[in-house]
């Protein structure tokens, strides 16, 4: 070990960490760092040069909003879950995981992601039956030079392509996770009997198969293809909406005093009905009809990002006072950012042009917040709508 530079890391990091419980001791034999952390109930080693690239960047060390991923200058590891491979851990030591990428920075799926472990002591994620260390999984990117750092959402995409690369190779399946836990959420803990309390008096809707789209959303996985499977509900009912909207029209029409007597004009406006009816079924509009007929959006609103209320809806707040004109305006462009949106992650990036309406990558998680108020009430919906109507509307 060189003592001069080398120590004066270690020095740091024992000023800044010790106060946590945390203490360490050189192994010269074997050149490790043998470490004993809170939670942890045996020591776990470290090889010198490995823990010294960690603990000279624990000034910037800096963990993920939702506490999915921790970030220093140089490195990235992002909780993930594993499943379907018997000899991941042999694969893993051999370093059959590990892929350098045009010498700007290296991906390898690791155990005992240090830098997630430090910040879970810090935050207190961590007891005697969750330790902050050995219970993770994670996914490294080490950067060779901190100019060549891929932000939140490029490096997500370079993940999903390293584990499509070993999903082939291994039959290895992923989904990310969080590191974030604590005993003491008393107000979790009151929320969860409050829950309980509200399934205890109500009662189980019929099944339908648009539930487990909801369930399938419900799942750890990724926010993005979380907001798409709860929009796929949306796309599953859309069009009994918008038909729905249509046979009101049409039998307005059909009651008409005109109807025994009919023009030109007459017959043209039954035409303009289906024609409307057509338009509808298309893609930008399918889910429209949705929206403030199938859930009440004034109630959900508020977890819309706060961006899309202020910026692009122009309504921070939303209330059953604002006036019918400007409340379809606010429909017509809430559908938009949700079809933009869709399209932002379905599309190739070469064949998609943005324009303006898409939510933000680092807000979809809230966005879909949103997404599972309205998901759930539109499946309850369905339910509560006559049985002709379901049989009649769903099987043309």
């Amino acid at each position: 070990m060189k003592e001069n530079e080398d120590n004066k890391f270690l020095q740091h990091f024992s000023t800044k960490f010790g106060s946590y419980g945390i203490s360490y001791y050189y192994d010269k034999e074997d050149d490790t760092i043998c470490i004993t952390l809170p939670g942890e109930e045996e020591e776990i080693s470290y090889f010198l040069g490995q823990f010294l690239s960690y603990i000279k960047e624990i000034d910037s060390l800096k963990p993920g909003e939702i506490y999915d991923k921790v970030s220093t200058t140089s490195y990235t590891q992002r909780i993930v879950h594993l499943s379907g491979l018997d000899s991941f851990y042999w694969l893993s030591v051999t370093g059959a995981f590990i892929k350098k990428i045009e010498n700007k920075l290296t991906i390898n799926i690791i155990f005992y992601p240090f830098l997630i472990g430090l910040s879970a002591i810090i935050e207190g994620f961590f007891d005697e039956n969750h330790p902050p260390l050995s219970n993770h999984f994670a996914l490294e990117i080490h950067y060779h030079d901190p100019q060549y750092k891929l932000d939140d959402r490029q490096e997500i995409e370079l993940i999903k392509s390293y584990m499509f690369e070993l999903s082939n190779l291994y039959e290895l399946s992923f989904t990310f996770g969080n590191f974030r836990f604590s005993k003491h959420d008393e107000e979790a803990t009151q929320e969860t009997v409050k829950r309980y309390d509200l399934l205890e008096s109500k009662q189980l809707e019929k099944y339908h198969p648009a539930m487990d789209l909801f369930i399938s959303a419900n799942q750890n996985i990724s926010s993005d293809l979380r907001f798409l499977t709860y929009y796929k509900i949306f796309e599953y009912f859309g069009p009994i909406q918008s038909r729905m909207d249509a046979y009101k029209s049409m039998k307005l029409k059909l009651n008409s005093s005109e109807v025994f007597s009919p023009n030109s004009g007459f017959i043209s406006s039954i035409f303009s009905i289906a024609k409307e009816y057509d338009i509808r079924l298309n893609d930008k509009e399918l889910i429209k009809p949705l929206i403030n007929k199938a859930f009440d959006l004034v109630d959900i609103y508020k977890y819309l990002p706060n961006s899309i209320r202020v910026k692009q809806l122009k309504n921070e707040n939303l209330t059953y006072r604002i006036k019918d004109e400007k409340l379809d305006v606010l429909i017509d462009t809430l559908g938009k950012i949700l079809y933009s949106t869709r399209n932002s992650i379905v599309h190739a990036k070469s064949n998609f042009n943005p324009n303006g309406l898409e939510c933000k990558y680092e807000e979809i998680e809230q966005l879909n917040k949103f997404m599972h108020k309205a998901c759930y009430s539109i499946i309850r919906w369905y339910n509560d709508l006559p049985d002709y109507l379901k049989l009649e509307i769903s099987n043309k």
